[in-house]
């Protein structure tokens, strides 16, 4: 439902999202609502994932400091 929802929403704010900064985003979404904590350390120890903890940070960290998202999706 969220992958849904993230589809809609950023078809109207980003035209060309890769397949997998969506699957980063909605991870990362899924740890934040999950653990309730907005600190780039708690969504990436959240991130359900075969990956080690350290790379589960690593792509949280990447995600929140990519330049696509800067401008285009505001802060609620």
């Amino acid at each position: 439902m969220l992958a849904d929802f993230l589809s809609f929403i950023t078809l109207q704010n980003i035209q060309n999202i890769h397949n997998t900064r969506m699957a980063s985003l909605c991870a990362s979404l899924q740890s934040l609502v999950a653990n309730g904590k907005s600190i780039v350390t708690a969504i990436g120890r959240g991130i359900q994932s075969a990956a080690t903890e350290k790379s589960c940070i690593k792509r949280a960290d990447r995600l929140l400091s990519n330049e696509a998202f800067q401008d285009d999706i505001p802060l609620i």
